[in-house]
């Protein structure tokens, strides 16, 4: 049988669960963002591809690398392996700079991590976020697509990719929700 606790115990147990996830995610993003930094110098390239004019170079580490602007961006994919993923963005890079950007409670992590390796430099901070009061558990803020960038990567049965105001559906089969990802920062850099 199931421990009975009160309703102040489980609101502490909840909102604990959110800081633990908040600060696991930020650890996260600082440790990939250093590990990446420091792990970067000296490696060799596999592979070179060029793709409208930009040149993308496969390193040791599986990342396909480019440079725009004196920006590096590794992907698990390159622009050609992302082509075909339809989706129309109203938004760029600009849309996000210094601006916080919202994952969905849920979001798949894969595609978020991906997602946030290229442009968290850009962004004022990456939050997990609800849609509304009912979808989470616990304290979460509650965020909606007319004011807040919001990024919804759920699986589905095809890879697609679409915008309703400020929110951006990244839909994929579960093999293919990073791909999608890969899609979505190709698309907002205006590469594809």
């Amino acid at each position: 049988m199931r421990e009975i606790i009160t309703r102040e115990e489980r609101e502490k147990k909840d909102k604990r669960k959110g800081t633990i996830i908040s600060l696991i995610l930020a650890g996260l993003m600082i440790f990939s963002v250093a590990g990446y930094a420091f792990y970067d110098t000296g490696r060799e390239k596999i592979d070179e591809k060029k793709y409208k004019e930009l040149d993308f170079i496969l390193k040791e580490d599986g990342l396909w690398h480019t440079e725009i602007q004196g920006y590096d961006f590794s992907t698990i994919y390159s622009p050609e392996d992302t082509e075909n993923i339809s989706g129309l963005l109203t938004s760029n890079i600009q849309s996000y700079m210094g601006k916080p950007l919202f994952f969905s409670y849920g979001s798949e992590t894969e595609g978020i991590d991906e997602i946030t390796r290229n442009i968290n430099r850009f962004v004022s901070r990456v939050q997990y976020v609800c849609l509304d009061e009912n979808e989470c558990e616990g304290d979460w803020a509650v965020k909606n697509c007319t004011e807040d960038n919001i990024i919804i990567i759920n699986e589905d049965n095809e890879t697609l990719i679409k915008q309703e105001g400020n929110c951006v559906y990244i839909l994929a089969r579960e093999r293919d929700i990073t791909r999608g990802s890969d899609a979505f920062v190709f698309k907002i850099l205006k590469i594809i």
